[in-house]
Parts: C-alpha cells; structure tokens; sequence
C-alpha cells in the first residue's frame, strides 16, 4: 500500500477512533477496501484538506536572499520598492517614503534573480521619490549609499539618483548626491557651492542593470560599480549640519526635470557607515 494511502487512512480511522490495521493492495483494488454500490468514495481520492492534512502554501515566498544580505549589515534605511500600486513607498527598514503622482511606473520586472519583487520605472524626469529621513551624515560622519540602478537610453547626461543636497542663502549648496547619467557616474559631498569632494567615474551602460554603492569612512569617498571600486578619493570636507528631505531620482531643488534620472531603480538602502569591499561583493553575489 502506497505511503500517501496509508497516511490518509490513518488521519481518517483516527479522528473516528478506529484503530487502523494495514491492508494489502488486493484488499484495496478489489476486496473489502473496494467503493461500495452506493457510490462510497475510493480512499485514494480524498484529498488531503478533507482529511484534516495541510499541505504546503504554494503562495508563501521563500525570504529573498539578497534582501536578508542586506538585513545583515543593518541598513538605516531600506526600500525594495515592489509595490504594484499607490503612492508609498514601504520601506523594509526606516520610514516610508511618497511616490510623485506623474513620472513613475510600478511593477518593473525586478533586478534579483528568482525573486518577485519589482522595481520602479522613472519615465520622462517628473518623477520621485521623497523620503522625510535622517540621512543627512553631517560633518564627516561615515555613511554608504546602495540602489540597482538600468539607465534608459533617454536618461540625461547627468541623472540624480539619490540628492541629499540643500541650495541655502546666496546658492550655497550642501549634502550628498549620486548622479548617474549617461555621460558620467559621481559620488559627491558639498560643504558650498565652491567646497566639495567628488568620486567619479564613466557613465554605467543604459538597458542593464548595475549595482552601485557610493561610501565615506570619514576620510575617503570611494564608489563601485558591480562590486568593483571604479573611484576614489581622500577628503577632508566636512558637511554643515542641515534638515532636508531625501530625494530619489530628481533634483531635491526642484530646479527642473533636465537632471532627472530616467530608467529603473531598485532595492534602494542607506547605512551610518561604510560597507566594505567583501560587503559590497557579497550584496552583489546574493543577487545573482
């Protein structure tokens, strides 16, 4: 008698308070076991919820694993933007976060291999992300910033990603921002307008997904494209302290949409301190 009968029977014997006494298959094709005239149901047929037996719940999703490699390294702020409607933002670390009403596309096919999550589409530079957080890392307090980024073909040559920047009295600029065009890659720090440190780099390839990491340890910004450092830079620029919101994929100033990011962006995380190499490697290859 197969093991899945056997089970079945047992269940059902049990909860009437039989004792169940094996049977051969004869017994069951065509003895006693057999469905009777009045249409009694063949024990093979029952299935396992009419048997008080559960069985696995097809519609659970396995944790992902790049986002428990990320939970590890306790990221402030996290969002994996898999929303499919609406307009916020819900963050798996830290505060929610508002998608603008016009420029943004949800449900994008997601950067991490066999996970369902989705990604977002910038689409035409009026969209947005703003997050009311405490990201700002005055002075020279370490930090890193992490997001997937698939530049457009239609992006800018200059793309604000993230821009934590503050334009002040007589155009003093002051934050952090990382631009991602298609004419360059920066990781930039502003004290003034005239007083700031930048990792820079070649503009990623449009239509691909890359993973970007920009990171300050407090006295050098380095930058890395798909795990490989493609920038760096010693600095001792300290940020002034300031309140503002966190921007993604548009200018915080609103100044216009000519250095919007237009493209894909997922998986965005923030840190109060800065990843290291084998960090940054093992993010990239829990994605893959």
């Amino acid at each position: 008698m197969s093991s899945r009968v056997a089970q079945l029977l047992a269940t059902i014997l049990s909860g009437a308070g039989c004792s169940l006494f094996m049977l051969d298959e004869g017994e069951l094709s065509g003895g006693r076991g057999a469905p009777s005239a009045e249409g009694d149901a063949d024990v093979a047929d029952i299935s396992p919820s009419e048997a008080g037996i559960s069985e696995p719940d097809s519609a659970v999703e396995a944790p992902s694993r790049y986002a428990s490699a990320i939970l590890a390294d306790e990221p402030t702020l996290y969002w994996r933007l898999g929303e499919s409607a609406g307009t916020i933002a819900k963050a798996a670390v830290g505060a929610d976060g508002a998608y603008s009403v016009a420029g943004i596309a949800l449900g994008a096919p997601g950067v991490i291999a066999g996970d369902p999550d989705t990604a977002v589409t910038f689409t035409d530079g009026a969209g947005r992300i703003e997050l009311d957080t405490g990201a700002s890392f005055d002075g020279l307090a370490p930090f890193s910033v992490e997001v997937w980024v698939k530049p457009s073909p239609a992006n800018p040559a200059l793309g604000f990603v993230f821009d934590h920047t503050h334009w002040g009295e007589a155009g003093a600029r002051r934050g952090w921002d990382i631009l991602v065009g298609n004419a360059t890659t920066n990781f930039e720090r502003w004290a003034s307008v005239d007083e700031k440190s930048s990792a820079g780099s070649a503009a990623m390839s449009v239509g691909q997904w890359h993973h970007l990491v920009g990171t300050f340890d407090g006295a050098t910004m380095r930058l890395y494209a798909d795990a490989t450092r493609i920038a760096e830079r010693g600095t001792s620029v300290e940020l002034p302290a300031r309140t503002s919101a966190l921007t993604i994929g548009h200018q915080g100033c609103d100044c216009s949409a000519v250095n919007s990011f237009i493209g894909d962006l997922d998986e965005l995380a923030v840190y109060d301190k800065a990843l290291t190499d084998a960090q940054i490697a093992a993010h990239y290859a829990a994605a893959r």
